[in-house]
Parts: C-alpha cells; structure tokens; sequence
C-alpha cells in the first residue's frame, strides 16, 4: 500500500502524545482493524514505535485486542515482540508531542499527576490543549507580543513562538518556570520565561494575554489584579481566557472581579479536533476594555 491510511497516522498521533491505553483509540471500523492486524500495518507501528514505559502499557494493550480479533490467530511481527520485551525493562520517559497538523510541540510533562500545590504545571491540561487547537485555526500575526499566565509545561507559548509571536511565558512556580525553559529548548525556541506571583508583582507589556485552565477553586481576586493590571500598562490589550467548565459559578465569580471589562464569549466553531483529550465543555473569553 503506497499510502498510510489516516487511522494508522492517528494511531501514531495518539502514540506521540501518550493517549492512556484506557482511551487509546485504535480503530472505528471492523475494515480498519483488519488492516491493522496486516504485516504491512504493524511493520509501519514499528518504525515509531521506541522502548518505554508508556510502549510496554501500549503493546500490551495491543497484543490483547490482537489475540481477542485476529481470527486468523497470525503472530504479531517479531520486531514488535522484541520492542515490546526491551520495554519491559525501560525506564525511559520521552517527551510528549502535540501535533496540530503543520506544528508540532514537544514538552516533557507528568501525565499522571495528582493535584497539589506545586504540581498542577507539570503537565497539560485539558483547556491548554483546547486554546492551543484555537489558536492553531486563529493563528496569531507574527510579532504580536505575547504573555501567557500559568504557562504549565509551555505548549501554548511554544506554539506561539512557532507561528512567529515575541512570548513571555510565566508561571507562578520555579520549579514549572524551569521546565518550561527545558522545553522551550527542547523545540528549538527562544521564550523568556519569567516567574509572576499574581497580584504582587508589576505588570509586563503585551499586545495579548493568554491563560487556561487557571481559573480553578480558590481566592481569584489576585488573577484579576493582574489581568487589571495587564490591560493597564496597556490599553489595547485582550486577554484569551480558556476556561474548562467543571462549575459555572466559579467562571462567574471570576468574571464579577472584572467589572470595568468587557467579556465576550468566543462563538463556539466546530474546528476539526486536531489533539487528544475528553474533557467537560471548554469556552472561551475575550477579556478586554
């Protein structure tokens, strides 16, 4: 077959970004898993495919759909039997990649984590993911200053540099600062990245501001002082807020912080899903005066 059929490339997608087993989606249709099970489809999973935790988790995953629905009861690939033993003993974490089509980002990150102080930076979360897609099919003109709060592990502000943006990444821990520094590199961009405690220290200067998943639980009032703030230094400024709606209170005791602001709701288009993730709605604000 001379081309790769597209659910193989999204197999590979998901693979790339480290989809969990438990939603990984290998096929949609009964024809497509009787493509998979070919030798020509498995030897392209091995070109991709490389020793690690997350392999082992996926091939064993495989192995057992491969003995549940292949009638023909045909041995998987040698190559992938023998990626598949070399992972049992790796212990190596390779980073993330987010592919949206033309881009692609790159960021170490811990899938995994559970929420407490401190931790909520070391991976992706849902919105981020959401507002990268928009931004993707919005794409931002080339020196727009930029600044984005609660960077996490950077994919939004990476992006941005990639499409041509001057991007100040901050976020309010060190130790997430550092990361994302990792991962700036690890893409081959050059982002200042600055700590920013909200509500305390002084405002930076930027054409637009963009923050997700950061209106969580909690004391909001120090994230408004500094949108107010923001938009001070300069009045042209618009904030993109990316606002995951696990309890619609909490976005709108926030926004009741922002009196002098005008808010509107981004039209909700039905962008193709470039990224892979299930999450509650996600809507987006434009904040500005």
């Amino acid at each position: 077959m001379e081309t790769v059929p597209d659910f193989l490339q999204k197999i590979k997608q998901q693979y790339l970004q480290q989809v969990s087993p438990n939603h990984f989606q290998w096929v949609t249709s009964d024809n497509e898993w009787s493509i998979l099970v070919e030798p020509f489809a498995q030897a392209y999973l091995c070109e991709f495919l490389r020793p690690s935790i997350y392999t082992k988790l996926l091939l064993k995953s495989y192995f057992r759909l491969l003995d549940k629905y292949n009638q023909d009861h045909a041995e998987p690939v040698e190559t992938l039997f023998y990626i598949y033993i070399e992972s049992l003993s790796s212990r190596e974490i390779p980073p993330v990649q987010y592919t949206l089509c033309d881009y692609s980002v790159r960021v170490y990150e811990s899938q995994n984590v559970l929420l407490r102080e401190g931790t909520t930076g070391a991976r992706t979360w849902e919105a981020g993911m959401a507002l990268a897609e928009l931004l993707y099919h919005n794409p931002i003109n080339p020196g727009t200053r930029v600044v984005e709060l609660g960077a996490g592990t950077g994919l939004v502000s990476i992006l941005c540099s990639k499409m041509g943006a001057s991007v100040l990444a901050t976020d309010g821990d060190n130790n997430v600062c550092q990361g994302i520094k990792r991962n700036a590199h690890l893409n081959g961009c050059d982002i200042p990245v600055q700590r920013l405690l909200w509500g305390v220290d002084p405002p930076v200067y930027a054409d637009l501001v963009l923050a997700s998943d950061v209106t969580y639980e909690g004391d909001l009032r120090c994230l408004a002082t500094t949108m107010n703030d923001l938009i001070t230094v300069n009045p042209c400024c618009k904030i993109l807020l990316a606002a995951t709606l696990r309890r619609q209170e909490t976005i709108d005791n926030f926004l009741r912080l922002l009196p002098n602001f005008h808010v509107r709701v981004l039209t909700n288009k039905k962008y193709a899903k470039l990224l892979y993730y299930d999450s509650p709605p996600v809507v987006f604000y434009e904040i500005f005066r």
